[in-house]
């Protein structure tokens, strides 16, 4: 089991709130062109996650449109539905399964125990996640992690 102080208890909120601002600034409510659009939510998902071979993910969402707009999307909900989340970490994915299908893996590294991260993965899922799947037509996983 992991201890935190308390001046890193109150810290992760703040990184929250910081990450949100940063976001509003880099994707405008009103966006010119739709390849603005896609450059602000590219630079938008590169100062949020921890990209994992950030070509490889940048060049998948260049051509999956569903998947960047759920990612960017994901940047307000993942604080809001995981207010103790230490990092959010992406990474392409070739899917075994199916090779011609590869796909983005999003792991929430949540800051919080088992118990509790079931009941947070639960409400994210109901209120937020389940609504995007038929979206992102398998290109995105999101996955959680607790300590």
């Amino acid at each position: 089991m992991v201890s935190r102080t308390m001046h890193q208890a109150r810290s992760i909120p703040r990184r929250a709130k910081r990450h949100s601002k940063i976001i509003r600034k880099l994707v405008p409510e009103s966006i010119g062109t739709s390849g603005q659009k896609s450059e602000g939510q590219v630079a938008a998902i590169q100062a949020f996650f921890e990209l994992v071979d950030s070509a490889a993910v940048i060049n998948y969402l260049e051509h999956h449109a569903a998947a960047r707009r759920v990612m960017a999307e994901s940047i307000d909900a993942i604080p809001r539905y995981f207010p103790e989340y230490r990092k959010v970490t992406a990474w392409y994915r070739p899917n075994y399964d199916a090779p011609e299908i590869p796909y983005i893996a999003v792991r929430i590294d949540t800051g919080v125990d088992a118990d509790e991260v079931r009941a947070l993965r639960e409400r994210f899922d109901e209120e937020w996640w389940i609504s995007e799947l038929p979206n992102v037509h398998g290109e995105l996983l999101i996955d959680v992690e607790y300590r």
